[in-house]
């Protein structure tokens, strides 16, 4: 069985750093290619950061619905996502995000069945992800607990 660290190299060379930017495997075709930014970004990173440990998360921002009533026409497009990186220096540590468009799908959906150390904060009327969610009606507002995906013998992503 293949290290961890192997299959997750293997793992961003099919979706995320793929040669042939039109398969159908390859993640955001509209902004390839992306290993230009995500390696200078943690070049910067090691420079800003000195002697700080470095942190760095993935972020892929949901769908970007816009509600009419809620913001002026032309503020964002709902078609309109970043892929850009987000360095922060802290006192103890230099924060590196990368902000991505959401992540394809998987065709075939495996359970998520551990609790994560992650919670998400959001308006109670958006979609949930999955995981366990607290209700703070007084406030409109929901908490989720996300929780883990279990690593699947072969996942199949949609394009």
């Amino acid at each position: 069985m293949p290290s961890e660290e192997f299959r997750d190299t293997l793992y961003l060379g099919e979706h995320w750093y793929n040669a042939d930017s039109n398969a159908s495997q390859t993640w955001w075709k509209e902004k390839q290619p992306i290993e230009p930014i995500i390696r200078q970004s943690l070049i910067c990173a090691i420079e800003l950061a000195g002697d700080l440990p470095i942190d760095s998360y993935w972020v892929p921002i949901g769908n970007r619905s816009v509600h009419p009533n809620k913001y002026h026409r032309g503020v964002f497009r709902a078609d309109e996502y970043p892929f850009e990186v987000v360095l922060s220096r802290g006192e103890w540590q230099l924060t590196r995000l990368i902000i991505t468009p959401p992540s394809p799908r998987p065709l075939r959906m495996e359970r998520y069945i551990q609790p994560t150390d992650i919670w998400i904060v959001q308006d109670r009327d958006e979609p949930f992800p999955k995981g366990g969610t607290k209700i703070f009606e007084e406030v409109g507002v929901a908490m989720t607990q996300l929780y883990e995906q279990p690593e699947p013998a072969s996942v199949t992503y949609g394009s």
